[in-house]
């Protein structure tokens, strides 16, 4: 945890006053009262003391990049491989600070325990320890309500949810990637066009695609990448010229042969 002491209050200032001028401060800033709701590991914060209610100043490195203020936190371990997601903590983002990789929270301890609503839900609580829900789930969750409790704030309850789908499937290129994932960016070809698609196993994803279009698909090229979203996401952009739908592409000759010629894409 980074001491309060980085961010003090006035002298003359009670520190049970310093979170309201942050939020006041905050606020002013805001141009929109909509929040999103992050699920975090604990054990992806370091020196967060869950134990005490207030105003902490938490290291969170580049998360910093992607909260703002009065977005909605809760810190969850799991002794038991994601089946319940048991929360210890419960907070409310006051203001942001991206220059220090930290963020000023509300906190206050919360007990509670989430339960992933199927397989593919508990891989997501597993692989991403800043998962940003989307609305739907939020709501499935009970997640404003059990924040509005926590925090014995009634009006968070009402706050606008802000929808986390465009997150997970359309990053925003300027902010750094929370939570990279090493896989492949592959290129596929159909009877009459390209697919641009990144897996962990393209292999196994060209047989799933093959069956899902009813033809047997030919894998063209694989390039490995440390941050495979982050990679189909720039292709996309790349070939947008050529797009028919979704990831198909009307690519011509020279451009596959470029895709060819791929060896890694890193960032």
């Amino acid at each position: 945890m980074v001491s309060i002491s980085a961010f003090p209050p006035r002298r003359d200032q009670p520190m049970n006053s310093f979170a309201s001028t942050l939020r006041l401060r905050a606020a002013c800033l805001s141009t929109t009262r909509s929040m999103r709701i992050r699920a975090i590991q604990l054990s992806a914060v370091d020196g967060i003391d869950t134990s005490i209610s207030g105003p902490q100043v938490l290291a969170v490195g580049v998360l910093a990049l992607h909260l703002k203020p009065e977005d909605g936190v809760f810190f969850y371990s799991t002794e038991n491989d994601y089946a319940t997601c048991d929360t210890s903590a419960a907070g409310d983002v006051i203001s942001t600070h991206p220059e220090h990789g930290a963020v000023s929270i509300d906190l206050v301890p919360f007990s509670h325990s989430f339960v992933p609503s199927s397989s593919q839900g508990r891989s997501h609580w597993r692989r991403k320890p800043f998962l940003c829900l989307d609305k739907d789930k939020a709501l499935l969750y009970d997640m404003p309500n059990l924040l509005a409790t926590a925090l014995h704030r009634p009006d968070i309850a009402t706050r606008p949810l802000q929808d986390c789908v465009k997150e997970v499937f359309r990053p925003d290129l300027e902010l750094p990637t929370l939570s990279p994932v090493n896989g492949y960016v592959y290129l596929f070809a159909g009877p009459d066009s390209y697919k641009i698609g990144m897996s962990v196993d393209p292999a196994r994803r060209l047989i799933e695609v093959s069956r899902q279009v009813g033809a047997d698909l030919e894998i063209i090229h694989q390039v490995p990448s440390n941050d495979a979203l982050r990679s189909e996401v720039l292709l996309h952009r790349k070939y947008a010229h050529a797009r028919l739908r979704g990831e198909w592409f009307n690519l011509t000759q020279d451009e596959v042969e470029e895709f060819r010629q791929m060896t890694t894409l890193n960032h």
